[in-house]
């Protein structure tokens, strides 16, 4: 079995990178007098070892048989001044034929880790070579075996326990899972460890390794999150032609509905980077705001400015005079051509079609005119256990069961049922009984 042709190329020039870096060996151990000379006996003789050991494997056995000779005549010989330049470079074709890459290396298998497990690409290689790949490499000591850690294909330290590193790559990942065991966890970027000759000054100790690989490594974790969130309501309007534009009712209020959510989210170094929604499921169905709007015209003397719609219907427990056109009283509550009077008239020259407003807010209960004397008139029920009557009015703005606020139009002065010129009748109940209005403190 021959060499390849394409690879041939890719062996002359690892052998041009061995035979370079061997000439810095050379030169430091050189320069080290006699101490250097045997530690370059010593490496030569380590790697013939070594060298010695693949032989068996190596395809071409003419190489074979080169390789021994090269061997036999130049390492056996300690006054061979170029002893460790054509070791090393025996050794990188040995490992070339032997272990085939000395090519870029390869990617790591594309395949989804399991989550308690890191994935790591171990990849042999046993070059000399290998030293000259990096600035981050302590050149002291001996060549010693160890692995060399990859991350995205740079080599960021070497340590010589395997296990150790799986070990620690393996803690960082389940630790990421103790809140979600079911979350999967895994390393956003390719690790490879690259088994070779490297210095020994070079080898980190364990919690050196783990310092570095802290600061680099990106743990991405994607897991299934499942939470509710509110479906809001719609609002639906419908129209009551029997009331004039300025009513709204509510009908309904509305509530808002629920769904459970099913999100896959991933987080890369514990920041949320992607989410999808996974499922959507109806816990409850939202209930559609419905409001009642009137749709008559208002009439003429409806007065200018009013802001139509609908009051709040809160009363504040205080009253406000309810004719500001005038505070002249024609009638008190008193005995009354026989009968008690059981309200107050309120009047002044024209008065007539002025604005009467809501002393309190609260609901009206009557808005009409009953055939009972008082023409046209509006009740409104506080709540708090008082009314109010507004009576003989000559237009009404309200409408029964509208909710109408503190100071509110709702009537215009008129001269409607048994009354002999326009004014206000006005009357305050208390718990079913009428009571003098003026008994009261008036905003």
């Amino acid at each position: 079995m021959l060499i390849q042709p394409e690879k041939a190329a890719l062996v002359k020039a690892r052998l041009r990178k061995a035979v370079h870096l061997c000439e810095k060996l050379w030169t430091r151990f050189v320069s080290a007098g006699a101490k250097g000379l045997k530690n370059a006996e010593k490496w030569a003789l380590r790697i013939l070892k070594r060298a010695e050991g693949w032989l068996g494997k190596l395809p071409a056995q003419a190489v074979k048989e080169k390789i021994k000779a090269a061997f036999t005549q130049e390492c056996r010989s300690r006054q061979a001044v170029n002893l460790v330049m054509p070791v090393a470079c025996v050794l990188v074709l040995a490992s070339v034929l032997s272990l085939v890459p000395l090519a870029p290396r390869a990617a790591a298998a594309d395949h989804e880790p399991a989550a308690e497990t890191a994935n790591l690409t171990i990849t042999p290689r046993y070059a000399a070579a290998e030293i000259a790949e990096t600035e981050a490499l302590d050149m002291h000591g001996e060549l010693v075996e160890a692995c060399g850690i990859y991350v995205d294909n740079k080599l960021y330290s070497v340590i010589d326990c395997q296990a150790q590193l799986q070990f620690f790559l393996d803690a960082l990942l389940n630790q990421e899972k103790l809140e979600d065991p079911d979350a999967e966890a895994s390393y956003a970027q390719e690790i490879e460890v690259v088994s070779g000759l490297y210095p020994s000054g070079s080898v980190k100790s364990y919690d050196e390794i783990k310092e570095i690989l802290l600061s680099v490594l990106q743990i991405q974790v994607t897991k299934t999150e499942t939470y509710q969130e509110e479906i809001p309501f719609d609002t639906v309007t419908v129209s009551n032609d029997m009331e004039y534009t300025v009513f709204s009712n509510v009908v309904n209020e509305g509530a808002d509905g629920v769904q459970e959510c099913v999100d896959q989210v991933t987080y890369l170094n514990g920041k949320e980077v992607s989410r999808s929604a996974v499922k959507r499921t109806v816990v409850q169905e939202p209930v559609s705001k419905t409001i009642e709007t009137g749709t008559r015209t208002l009439p003429d003397s409806y007065p200018e400015g009013y802001q139509s719609g609908q009051g709040s219907g809160v009363a504040t427990g205080s009253f406000l005079w309810p004719l500001p056109y005038t505070y002249h009283i024609t009638s008190p509550f008193e005995m009354r051509w026989g009968t008690m009077h059981k309200g107050i008239d309120i009047a002044e020259g024209g008065v007539h079609g002025a604005t009467v407003r809501a002393s309190d807010g609260g609901v009206v209960t009557i808005a009409g005119d009953l055939n009972d004397g008082y023409g046209n008139y509006v009740v409104i029920d506080h709540g708090n256990g008082y009314k109010t009557l507004y009576a003989h009015g000559s237009a009404i703005y309200v409408t029964q069961g509208q909710y109408v606020s503190k100071g509110q139009p709702i009537l215009a002065v008129g001269n409607s049922g048994n009354s002999y010129g326009s004014h206000l009748h006005f009357e305050i109940i208390e718990n079913g009984t009428e009571v003098n209005p003026l008994n009261f403190d008036f905003e």
